[in-house]
């Protein structure tokens, strides 16, 4: 009899552990992209030329200065790329960003598939080994159906089985346009099929309908500019992107790891809380009670435990907008995961709602009445804690 209490019991604990795995598995699934969907963010970059790649990878990871500056090109689209050098540096985009501006076609086509952008820019955080490898396996099918190819305009160079695709001229690039569905060959995910993004006709070239149609299709070549362009080449052997110095164009060079910079994400949440940790401001332990609601200007505090009263200056202040007029300026609300939306039973020009577990939800106006009567509770308080010293 106790045997069988046992082994009953053993049943129970592994039914038990069973159970919590299975429980466990869609959490996780929801905080990593699975090979079926990398592959399908990925195909449509997978075969630019390696530097530009990267630029892209790390653009992707601050979805909001990109639609910044995709408007911003819209504004400005009569500026010369000799005047983006200059121009680029009025702005407070990060470097990856700015190096993208002389690349217009590749900044409208993120700016218009923004829920790709984000999602690849996230994958590329939280998965960068997975996301460096896809592209390799990605690069092998396409030259396996023979369309990727040295030609006048790209060198594809076998590196110790990593594929590297450099510019001909390492002072010009050319952007590659191409049908995912074509060039790897007959697409294996019929339910995630990738997008196909075409430019419009001031990027393409006069053999751009012939070209494309074979399988890839170049656009006008585009002369890199003083030190508007970051040069970054990943690292295909320990699957990271480097930061090389603009003096070692076209040559084998150490540099230094990329590391994201969440200032410049500029309130656009992450896809987990795992990279939301990681990347999340560490607050300074309070030394006094007004140090912990934040009124001491020395103080760090992260912004999602700021008082609603001066998280506005604080965010103004960290996060400084690019100067393009207020109408054309995007918002965090164009994103999948949002920390700033607009009410749907809001009117139009109503001011934006602050959504966090630990405020209070609703038009501004709403929040300053429950601020209001939080300030009138705490002074009733203290007018009580007053009473009983006196007595």
């Amino acid at each position: 009899m106790t045997i069988k209490i046992r082994y009953l019991s053993r049943g129970c604990m592994s039914l038990l552990w069973l159970f919590a795995v299975i429980c466990m598995v869609p959490v996780y699934a929801q905080s990593t992209f699975t090979q079926q969907k990398l592959d399908q963010l990925l195909a449509p970059v997978a075969l630019y030329p390696d530097a530009l790649l990267g630029q892209v990878l790390i653009a992707a990871t601050y979805p909001l200065e990109v639609t910044q500056a995709a408007t911003y090109l819209q504004l400005h689209h009569d500026v010369r790329s000799n005047q983006l050098d200059q121009m680029a540096n009025d702005q407070q985009w990060d470097v990856s960003i700015r190096s993208l501006l002389p690349f217009p076609s590749v900044l409208l086509m993120m700016n218009q598939n923004l829920s790709w952008t984000q999602q690849l820019g996230d994958a590329f955080l939280a998965q960068q080994q997975a996301v460096m490898e896809t592209v390799q396996s990605l690069r092998n099918k396409a030259r396996l159906t023979g369309h990727l190819i040295t030609d006048q305009q790209q060198r594809v160079i076998d590196d110790n089985g990593d594929i590297t695709i450099e510019p001909v001229n390492m002072e010009v690039y050319y952007v590659p346009y191409y049908n995912p569905g074509v060039v790897y060959g007959t697409w294996w995910w019929p339910d995630s099929r990738p997008i196909y993004w075409q430019p419009p006709t001031d990027y393409r070239s006069s053999s751009y309908g012939g070209d494309i149609a074979n399988g890839i299709a170049f656009g006008i070549g585009v002369g890199i500019v003083g030190s508007l362009f970051l040069d970054v080449r990943p690292d295909w052997h320990t699957h990271h992107i480097m930061i090389v110095d603009r003096g070692h164009l076209g040559q084998s060079a150490d540099g230094n790891q990329w590391q994201h910079n969440p200032q410049h994400r500029q309130g656009v949440a992450y896809r987990n809380q795992d990279i939301r940790n990681q990347f999340s401001p560490a607050a300074i332990v309070p030394t006094n009670r007004e140090n912990f609601r934040g009124r001491s200007p020395n103080a760090v505090i992260p912004a999602s435990q700021r008082p609603s009263d001066i998280r506005e200056k604080v965010t103004e202040h960290d996060h400084p907008k690019a100067s393009i007029p207020p109408q054309y300026l995007p918002s965090a609300a164009r994103f999948e995961t949002h920390t700033v939306h607009q009410s749907p039973s809001a009117p139009v020009n109503s001011s934006p709602t602050f959504s966090h577990p630990m405020m209070p939800s609703g038009p501004r106006q709403e929040v300053q009445v429950y601020t209001e009567r939080g300030q009138q509770s705490r002074a009733s308080m203290s007018h009580g804690d007053n009473e009983k010293r006196t007595k």
